[in-house]
């Protein structure tokens, strides 16, 4: 069962807000400024489809994925195409997009998220954005108070017990060196991002 963070989008970006503190709009900001006017977007584990909102000024044709259907039925009603996704059982869109982003929630499939970004550059047209928090507050919480914090991340797939740090995130990326394109550091340091080229 999700935790109820994931039941309301003013509760979930709330809980970014006080992980990233004054840099919470920097992570719109860095995407904004990676995708070009009138390009096709996949978001993956869409959320509230903040990555949507960060983009109305680039024209572009956005369909948002994501597990919980609380959100999905919400960017419906406001007029933003988004559709339920597994991303353990269902497929990607036939259709070919410019972009798939994947941001804040490669952490929530560890296990897989080599698959998965190889189904991700399978999928692209063109490039495949991967950002990860690799400095995260509840690595530095006492055991109980994190295990607290895992529960309120569960999506409704399960809490997870992994987060990033910088190293297991480059290991990660560095299966698929031969796509990168660029990475960035966003928030003095909170997040990086990787982009890559199919």
């Amino acid at each position: 069962m999700a935790s109820f963070v994931y039941y309301n989008k003013y509760i979930y970006n709330f809980s970014i807000m006080l992980s990233y503190g004054r840099h919470y709009g920097d992570r719109m900001k860095k995407i904004n400024s990676l995708i070009p006017k009138n390009s096709s977007v996949l978001d993956v584990c869409c959320g509230p489809c903040n990555i949507y909102y960060a983009l109305a000024d680039k024209e572009i044709r956005y369909l948002g994925l994501d597990y919980n259907q609380n959100f999905v039925n919400k960017a419906n009603a406001e007029g933003i195409e988004a559709q339920v996704f597994d991303i353990y059982k269902d497929s990607f869109p036939a259709e070919k997009f410019d972009f798939i982003i994947l941001q804040g929630s490669l952490y929530q499939f560890f296990d897989s998220r080599m698959e998965i970004i190889q189904r991700m550059l399978d999928a692209t047209n063109k490039y495949v954005i991967v950002s990860e928090p690799i400095k995260n507050l509840v690595d530095r919480l006492p055991g109980p108070l994190s295990k607290i914090v895992n529960r309120l991340k569960d999506p409704g797939t399960g809490a997870t017990v992994h987060s990033f740090t910088e190293k297991s995130f480059d290991e990660t990326m560095e299966s698929f060196k031969k796509n990168i394109v660029a990475t960035y550091y966003i928030g003095e340091g909170i997040e990086k991002l990787y982009l890559l080229r199919k």
